[in-house]
């Protein structure tokens, strides 16, 4: 039986819905009947109750099973649309094509180009709701876009909201060049397209953010939520934020902390803690600065910095810390204590590992037994040997040492 240059062909799948095959007029080969329900050359479209197409796909060969409800496709390419207009480029070796109302499901490795946003998506099985604008993939999920890669068990695109949602062992690499060697691991993920934000973690689980180098894995911060603006390369993380970083070898935790990846700086507004594990030295304020490639933090408010091996402990309003050096700089109302020794001055330098201080600014020093209360302007010494000089109108008050 011939043909003529155009077949229309309409047929019911699964009860709801329609597929429309057709081919163009000439030079386009014309469709061929090869067996009771197989097809060569196909087109395939669906549109809305307005006339407007929400897919057109064609396809070099195509079967029915099941009860007409499943097509088998291969070499499958064509377009998902939107009021009329292509926003997926959609291409497939071999696949089953199912229409279940105004629903198209593609099964069988699938590779999906989001015309908008310049992505591809791969995956082994994808929904189209062209009436929402909403594309849906899962299972061996990979999706690529100029600023991020991300794999995936499932997906939502959804051109309405301008957003991608994926759940499920989600892992985040980003392809900038400022933060490439990035990598985000969590259970929940939203992609803000237009403000290029990405939103992980929170009910669906913690979020974990680290700097790869290699096979190596090196710094690393983790919380329970996390905001990662990609123009700015700034990640704020929320809730039970612990930060581990190799150089310096240092722990930071904070309640909210945002890692600040082109100014190499670690900031936050809330208390954090500090921990020079190589020294055993720990720190606290209100709020605080790591400057990371000084190797340099400043904290704020009620700060206190202790150091373990030497039993001593400084307080300030104020604090920078040179990290590697083991030297403290202390502002306002400053105070440290050592084995029953207080020395409090406006200013104060602690060398931690020599033990040595430097003060000046109403300096006051006491010590327990020899009894020994100093005030003056200046003071150095050495806390290890309770030796310490004071100088600048000084008064002294000296006990005798107290009986055993």
């Amino acid at each position: 039986m011939r043909w003529g240059l155009l077949v229309l062909a309409t047929l019911t799948l699964g009860g709801c819905g329609w597929f429309d095959f057709s081919i163009a007029p000439e030079p386009e080969p014309e469709p061929e009947i090869v067996g009771g329900l197989s097809f060569k050359n196909l087109t395939l479209r669906q549109t809305n109750d307005q006339g407007e197409l929400l897919w057109q796909l064609k396809a070099a060969e195509a079967e029915y099973k099941d009860d007409r409800r499943i097509v088998e496709v291969k070499n499958l390419t064509g377009e998902l649309l939107d009021q009329g207009e292509p926003v997926y480029k959609v291409e497939a070796k071999d696949v089953q094509v199912q229409q279940q109302g105004d629903r198209l499901v593609l099964k069988g490795k699938t590779t999906v180009t989001d015309l908008r946003d310049k992505g591809t998506l791969v995956a082994d099985q994808f929904t189209w709701e062209g009436e929402k604008d909403l594309l849906r993939a899962q299972d061996n999920l990979n999706v690529a876009y100029p600023e991020a890669e991300v794999t995936a068990e499932e997906l939502q695109a959804d051109g309405r909201k301008d957003e991608l949602r994926a759940t499920g062992k989600v892992r985040v690499i980003s392809e900038e060049e400022a933060v490439e060697d990035l990598r985000l691991t969590t259970e929940s993920l939203v992609w803000q397209r237009s403000q290029e934000v990405l939103v992980a973690g929170g009910e669906g689980g913690g979020v974990l953010v680290e700097r790869l180098n290699g096979d190596q894995v090196g710094d690393r911060a983790s919380g329970e939520e996390l905001r990662w603006n990609l123009e700015t390369n700034r990640l704020l993380f929320l809730g039970d934020v612990q930060v581990r970083l190799q150089e310096p070898d240092l722990m930071a935790n904070a309640e909210e902390l945002e890692w600040r990846i082109d100014d190499q700086e670690l900031v936050s507004d809330r208390p954090v803690r500090l921990n020079y594990i190589a020294q055993g030295i720990q720190a606290q304020g209100q709020r605080g600065v790591m400057l990371i490639g000084e190797n340099r933090a400043i904290l704020e408010g009620r700060v206190q910095v202790n150091s373990e091996a030497h039993q001593a402990q400084l307080q300030a309003q104020s604090v920078t810390w040179r990290i590697p050096q083991g030297e403290v700089i202390g502002q306002g109302s400053v105070q440290i204590n050592r084995l029953g020794a207080i020395l409090r001055s406006q200013q104060l330098t602690w060398r931690i590992a020599q033990q040595e201080i430097v003060a000046s600014g109403n300096v006051f020093y006491r010590q327990g037994n020899p009894f020994v209360q100093i005030r003056g302007n200046q003071a150095t010494g050495w806390l290890e040997e309770q030796r310490v000089v004071v100088t600048g109108r000084v008064e002294t008050q000296i006990l005798p040492p107290r009986p055993n």
